[in-house]
């Protein structure tokens, strides 16, 4: 790439995603990067603790890439080192990563604040769908007054992570009013025990509190040395050590060395892998028996192969302990010495001790999940681990009414990085009807569930905790796995794996576009059979992608599982693509963004409506499909989608 001339010396670097002041440049080197350390942070991703450095020599400034995975580019040129000297002036976009910026010259542009936030403004409420807030209690009571706010309508504040009723708030309705200048106190509702976020850098993955690591809790290791007040009588105590080893371990009151550490709100015990290293988390959904422990344990024994041996990752436990209920469905279906043996696995329940604990908080019995963790690293930086914390809930904690403080075992879904829900096409009559003439398996003992009532209660308690309104679309990749494709895997062209050789790196890259044509494909069939799926899920998530899954490769009958069957089938691909979209993992096949000519492409709303040369036809397709090439099913011709401008792409 050639030498890019600026005017003057004096430059700024200005975010384009956040509205934040330009970071102006007055000293040498300057670092950019996620970590703290660095002098312009950016919070992404996609961004490495050290990602890049600004520097000035006697041939002027130059930028150089620290090497960060996901890169560094200039005007969409990806640069390792790139000389900018004196000249006219001019503006660059800069990326890092995701992140795209402004690099400026001459006087930074002004930056107006917002104004400060009134510390009273705490309180929010939903009337008609429409969220209101933040609002003191001055003007919840003028809401009242003027008739936006109602009984009905549900009332929470920012620091509680529940709703309640407006007509259980104390003194908001009826003659004992509080006056407008006293807070608005809660009755008969109990403080949520999610209420106290906390701060600092590690993020638990059971209670999803905040904490330094100075802050953890030790694990008395002395058998005398129980009765735990969050926990109960038979936990071991945990506590704030005073006295160490030379080594630095923690001793207990009888002087024992203390290595396990916990939570200090929740106190269960955390692997030292979640303190040390950010976490990633990813939840999986669906109903119940859709087989979703059936998936889990088919798709981490597929990572353990696939990661290191295509990408180059490092994937492992987090600890021997954490993880021991996967590792034992594991080695059910994938480590026998006697293959023809059946092997059960039963079905997740709602109390089940391998992936629910009780806990006391604020003096209330609340049940948390455990989720299975994983060490995760795409490269050699220490910004490039990552702890993979995935959540498997029982599918009867996502129907309607199952969501409490007593169990918020899904809130995990407002942490997330990415959701798979599983769809379970047995399990839909219409879908059954379908299958009926090609499969052998009996249906009769597969039980029928509303999923669309399951998914828009997944939306409805993710919408109501992030505060989105009806109009706001979820930016995060949602991925729809339909389970169980075994049994009509051939009619959406499931061969082969979607991942191709990269020879810039020797590696392997994830192959963006096989996915695009395998999911428009699923789409399809979706929407001939349970199109009111594809309505609610795209009504929810700016952009959706639809992957079929098979755990095992054939349906197994109701007593169990015969390992010598077992021929998993894309089951890794839902967590791969979601991993990919965070920039954890290298992609390739993303189309070249040229925008469509005017008036070619008739826009409804996220589906594009245009004629395509290549078959002669109209076509209507979802616009994060945009310059992909898929096939037309009627005609069997491929076509390439246009591109809108705004819009998502897988």
């Amino acid at each position: 790439m050639g030498r890019i001339v600026l005017k003057k010396k004096s430059w700024h670097l200005r975010r384009l995603d956040v509205d934040s002041p330009a970071y102006v440049f007055k000293s040498f080197p300057v670092i950019v990067g996620r970590g703290s350390q660095c002098d312009v942070i950016l919070d992404d991703p996609s961004v490495a603790d050290v990602h890049a450095q600004f520097n000035q020599t006697e041939d002027g400034l130059f930028l150089y890439d620290l090497g960060g995975a996901q890169g560094v580019f200039v005007a969409d040129h990806r640069v390792t080192s790139i000389p900018i000297l004196s000249g006219s002036e001019v503006s660059l976009e800069v990326r890092f990563g995701n992140v795209k910026c402004i690099l400026g010259f001459g006087m930074p542009p002004a930056h107006k604040p917002p104004p400060p936030k009134d510390p009273e403004a705490i309180w929010f409420f939903a009337h008609n769908g429409e969220t209101h807030g933040p609002l003191t209690p001055a003007q919840v009571f003028q809401a009242v007054d003027a008739g936006r706010l109602c009984p009905a309508d549900e009332v929470w504040r920012d620091d509680i992570d529940y709703r309640v009723q407006a007509s259980r708030v104390k003194g908001l309705f009826g003659p004992e009013t509080v006056p407008a200048s006293e807070n608005v106190p809660i009755a008969e509702a109990p403080v949520a025990s999610m209420a106290n976020h906390g701060h600092g850098s590690v993020s638990c993955p059971y209670c999803w509190y905040h904490f330094n690591p100075e802050d953890v809790l030790f694990i008395a290791s002395h058998p005398e040395l129980l009765g735990d007040a969050v926990l109960g009588a038979e936990e071991s105590q945990r506590f704030l050590p005073t006295r160490f080893t030379p080594e630095g371990l923690a001793l207990d009151a009888k002087g024992m060395r203390c290595p396990d550490v916990a939570c200090p709100r929740c106190h269960i015990r955390l692997p030292a892998l979640a303190v040390s290293v950010p976490p990633l988390f990813l939840s999986i959904v669906g109903a119940p028996a859709s087989g979703k422990s059936y998936y889990l344990a088919s798709s981490m024994w597929r990572l353990r192969t696939v990661l290191p041996g295509f990408f180059g990752c490092s994937f492992s436990d987090a600890d021997a302990v954490t993880n021991q209920w996967l590792n034992d469905y594991e080695e059910r279906l994938f480590f026998q010495s006697e293959y023809s043996r059946i092997q059960p696995i039963v079905k997740t329940d709602e109390t089940a001790a391998h992936v629910y604990r009780a806990v006391t908080l604020d003096d209330m019995q609340v049940f948390l999940p455990l989720p299975c963790m994983f060490g995760f690293s795409s490269g050699a930086e220490a910004a490039d681990k990552r702890c993979l914390v995935l959540y498997d809930n029982a599918g009867e904690h996502f129907q309607a009414g199952h969501d409490s403080i007593y169990r918020p075992g899904t809130q995990h879904l407002l942490h997330s990085e990415g959701i798979l829900f599983l769809f379970d096409p047995l399990a839909d009559p219409r879908f059954r009807r379908f299958l009926r003439d090609s499969m052998t398996t009996d249906l009769a003992a597969a039980a029928v569930h509303r999923q669309d009532i399951l998914l828009v209660e997944m939306i409805s308690r993710i919408r109501k905790h992030l505060g989105l309104t009806g109009g706001e679309l979820y930016e995060k990749p949602l991925v729809l796995g339909i389970s169980k494709a075994d049994v009509f895997g051939d009619l959406l062209k499931m061969e082969g794996d979607p991942w191709i050789h990269d020879p810039s790196t020797g590696g392997h890259a994830l192959d963006l576009g096989r996915i695009a044509e395998v999911s428009f494909r699923t789409r399809r069939l979706l929407m001939q059979y349970a199109p009111e799926i594809i309505n609610t899920v795209e009504g929810f998530a700016r952009c959706v992608v639809y992957v079929p899954v098979s755990a095992l490769g054939h349906n197994p009958p109701p007593e169990g599982v015969q390992p010598s069957l077992i021929q998993p089938r894309w089951v890794e691909v839902p967590l791969l693509y979601i991993m990919a979209k965070n920039g954890y993992l290298p992609s390739t096949g993303r189309p070249a963004e040229a925008v469509a000519a005017p008036g070619q492409v008739e826009q409804r709303g996220h589906l594009l409506r245009f004629h395509a040369p290549e078959t002669g036809a109209v076509h209507e397709v979802p616009w994060h499909y945009c310059g992909y090439e898929l096939e037309c099913h009627q005609s069997g011709q491929r076509f390439r989608v246009p591109h809108v401008d705004g819009a998502p792409v897988i």
